[in-house]
């Protein structure tokens, strides 16, 4: 997914480098005193500013038509595009600063932090698409009308649906199905992960129903399958 903001068909790409006359040109100009105007306390707004102005030199007039038209839009809809970034900058620094906690040792301590992760992004994206629904008429220019059609396009109801459904099953309330067959020495081997019967079985039928045997052998517990049954070894962790 890209936002194609600043060219039509191709990505902006922030410069930190310049040319040996580049200084000079910014000191006798007194550009600094722009850029930090324009930028406030943010770096990457300055960093986007400085090389918007010093790059654009050789630029065709129809990527200045171009950012024109994008110019009028974020000034007509300043507080929308405001609230974009600051949903971008959020999901970015959330996803960075993230604390996993004293659990990052256990397997299901990561998986139920990276969840919680998972669901404040996805938060933060019903967000941006909420913002594209409410807004997405009242931008004219290639560039947004582009974008809050994307982000309507691909954050879409069934997207979501389905990002849901992939979480609840990662919470994994019927434990994890694995599979493998005796090797050498009777030590299990060719271990795979299987996908779980999901079928329901209302709780009196799941107490009253006659389960295997269960043999115990360290911390794995082995199923003994029934008679007129031949599965290799049923391993449940």
């Amino acid at each position: 997914m890209n936002a194609c903001l600043m060219y039509r068909n191709r990505d902006f790409e922030v410069v930190h480098r310049f040319g040996p006359c580049i200084a000079d040109v910014k000191n006798d100009l007194e550009l600094d005193t722009l850029l930090r105007a324009m930028a406030g306390e943010d770096p990457l707004i300055y960093d986007v500013a400085q090389t918007a102005l010093l790059d654009s030199f050789s630029m065709e007039m129809e990527t200045v038509l171009y950012r024109q038209a994008a110019l009028r839009d974020a000034m007509a809809n300043p507080d929308a595009l405001r609230e974009l970034y600051r949903l971008t900058g959020a999901a970015i620094e959330g996803k960075r600063h993230f604390h996993f906690g004293i659990f990052i040792n256990f397997p299901s301590g990561i998986l139920r932090s990276s969840l919680d992760l998972m669901k404040a992004l996805v938060d933060i994206l019903r967000q941006v698409r909420s913002i594209a629904d409410a807004h997405g008429q009242s931008f004219s220019s290639p560039a947004f009308t582009e974008l809050l059609a994307m982000f309507q396009r691909e954050f879409s109801d069934a997207y979501f649906r389905e990002i849901e459904d992939h979480l609840s099953r990662l919470k994994l309330k019927g434990g994890v199905l694995e599979s493998a067959r005796l090797g050498p020495g009777n030590e299990g081997v060719d271990y795979v992960l299987r996908k779980p019967d999901e079928t329901r079985i209302p709780w009196l039928d799941r107490l009253l129903r006659r389960h295997p045997l269960r043999t115990h052998s360290g911390s794995r517990t082995a199923t003994k399958p029934e008679r007129g049954s031949y599965p290799s070894c049923a391993i449940v962790g």
